[in-house]
């Protein structure tokens, strides 16, 4: 669920679509893609770089590490 998201971009006074969300989970970047932000995957330990681009929600970018 993309909520928490929601939230912090509505408090921050953006809109999704102004934002990016930043995950290292399947999880995190599905949220992220349902609630309307720009992903960014990164294989830190959560899911690995291929998990991240083959996952059904893939990110819009994805990255080995930061």
């Amino acid at each position: 669920a993309p909520d928490v998201y929601l939230f912090a971009a509505r408090e921050l006074g953006f809109q999704p679509e102004q934002c990016a969300v930043i995950e290292d989970s399947l999880m995190g970047i599905e949220a992220g893609k349902r609630g309307g932000f720009f992903t960014i995957g990164v294989a830190t330990g959560g899911a690995s770089l291929k998990e991240l681009q083959e996952s059904s929600y893939k990110p819009d970018s994805a990255y080995e590490s930061f």
